[in-house]
């Protein structure tokens, strides 16, 4: 896809989702990963992420995860793809699939920002896990509260936030939705 085509439709997909016209941004986002399959030749990176971001701005989840999915077979297996994928398979609470997708960011440099996001996004899903399973007691949410802090440490040290323990790294932590 040219960069002029791949413009085209982002602003297309855009207004569609401007309008809250579900089914013409279900339908573009099928358009696009099929010609995508037909020519073997993705959006520029930057266009695909933002055309990503488009899509789970506006809360599409089911779309955006056959969108990102579509790239994924098609063999586009870009971070930020993969990213996208796990972050809607979490807002769709399907918490092992998105971690499990999620792990595969891992194996990326450890100063790269897909490393932090992934690490910050697992600890995100444990975290939701936790505020999920109050209902259990203790000692059956405690292990995914510990696997937050620890994701989400992991992801911060990275960066440089984590100061002095746990403590002043989970202050920074995005409060549980």
């Amino acid at each position: 896809m040219t960069t002029e085509e791949a413009y085209r439709r982002l602003e297309e997909l855009k207004g569609a989702l401007s309008r809250f016209d579900w089914e013409a941004v279900r339908s573009m986002c099928r358009d696009i990963v099929d010609d995508v399959w037909r020519t073997s030749a993705p959006p520029p990176a930057p266009i695909l992420k933002e055309m990503l971001n488009q899509v789970r701005r506006k809360r599409q989840f089911v779309t955006l995860e056959r969108f990102a999915e579509g790239f994924l077979m098609a063999g586009i297996n870009a971070p930020t793809v993969r990213q996208q994928y796990a972050q809607t398979l979490i807002e769709q609470a399907r918490f092992a699939a998105a971690e499990y997708g999620l792990r595969s960011l891992l194996g990326e440099p450890k100063d790269s920002s897909p490393y932090r996001e992934a690490s910050g996004l697992i600890g995100r899903t444990n975290k939701q896990i936790y505020v999920d399973a109050h209902g259990l007691g203790p000692a059956a949410c405690l292990p995914f509260l510990e696997r937050a802090i620890e994701s989400y440490g992991a992801s911060m040290t990275r960066i440089g936030l984590r100061t002095t323990g746990t403590t002043s790294m989970w202050r920074r932590c995005p409060p549980a939705s």
